[in-house]
């Protein structure tokens, strides 16, 4: 993945076969490839960060389009250009559509999110010096952003996200959903809606880690824990964590959609399960149930034959409707 080569194979029986490769446009010499969303082979939307490992350097997200597998542009550019830890590790970039509008998540790498501090260590290249500064830029982190698939225009969309795992647009309802972690508890599923803001990092229901950490140095105000009083609050939150990472709505291409019809679910890291949520109509959560798998699930997708989970030892499950485990590959 640190290469920035995109690969497209074609499947002969048993046997996947090589047909072409694309090196993603970049500046610096080091790509992170951080999803992929599809809109059929002739329109793939490629979020990465461009980055060097060079002292003083700095890195940029990016959102690539790549059409008909050969020609690409880019389509969207995060500023300021960052360096630090956290410029690669909690960017998030995770991409839905609506048909209209490309959502990508970007992480709140402004906060050390377990030393509570703002700003971080080890930032550079033009890092504003105050949050309200921060949050008049145009910039990726802490917000959702979104792009018009038909004059490129980007635009904050929401911001108040701390580490945003999973976003996915949901055509029964037309909502977009998001799950994110939160601090020790308050791990949430959120339905965004444009200009809200979902408060970190004044407000959230988690705690802080260690009770000297519970200020939040820099900030005009110090975060309040256990409610979410002033801002928008989840749909629903769990205490203690467990770890949301993607989430999918069951819609009618999936197997599991007669039983389940526009079902969540949402993967998790720490609590190595699925977490099925049924839903009203409008949105209110009815029931939730966990779905044990044993294994901590980073990426998950919807197919024509079930689930397809991407665990963190490198290897890809596929649940059937049955609610059989199969391991496909390791």
């Amino acid at each position: 993945r640190l290469s920035g080569i995109v690969k497209l194979f074609k499947l002969s029986g048993k046997e996947l076969i090589l047909e072409s490769q694309v090196q993603l446009i970049h500046e610096f010499d080091k790509i992170l490839i951080l999803d992929i969303h599809s809109a059929g082979l002739d329109d793939l939307y490629i979020s990465y960060v461009d980055y060097s490992d060079s002292l003083g350097s700095c890195g940029t997200t990016k959102i690539t389009h790549l059409k008909k597998f050969k020609s690409q542009k880019v389509i969207y550019k995060s500023t300021p250009c960052l360096s630090g830890f956290g410029a690669l590790s909690e960017i998030a970039g995770r991409m839905t559509s609506d048909g209209k509008l490309l959502f990508m998540t970007g992480g709140n790498i402004f906060t050390d999110l377990y030393r509570n501090q703002f700003p971080r260590g080890g930032l550079c290249c033009d890092l504003p010096k105050s949050y309200e500064k921060t949050m008049r830029t145009s910039n990726l982190y802490g917000k959702i952003i979104s792009v018009n698939l038909k004059n490129l225009k980007a635009e904050t969309f929401a911001s108040g996200f701390r580490a945003p795992q999973g976003l996915a647009w949901d055509e029964y309802r037309g909502r977009l959903w998001e799950t994110e972690h939160g601090p020790q508890g308050g791990d949430e599923l959120n339905h965004i809606s444009k200009s809200k803001d979902y408060g970190w990092p004044f407000v959230t229901f988690g705690l802080p880690y260690t009770p000297e950490f519970a200020v939040l140095s820099g900030l005009p105000k110090q975060p309040i824990y256990g409610n979410h009083t002033g801002y928008t609050a989840p749909v629903f939150y769990w205490s203690p964590s467990i770890g949301p990472s993607q989430l999918i709505i069951f819609e009618k291409n999936s197997p599991f959609f007669k039983s389940f019809p526009n079902d969540l679910v949402v993967s998790t890291l720490k609590d190595k399960s699925l977490i099925k949520i049924s839903m009203t109509k409008s949105g209110a959560v009815q029931s939730t149930e966990r779905i044990e798998i044993g294994a901590r699930i980073r990426d998950l997708s919807s197919t024509s034959v079930g689930l397809v989970l991407s665990t963190d030892d490198g290897d890809l499950i596929v649940l059937s409707p049955n609610f059989d485990v199969d391991l496909v590959a390791p």
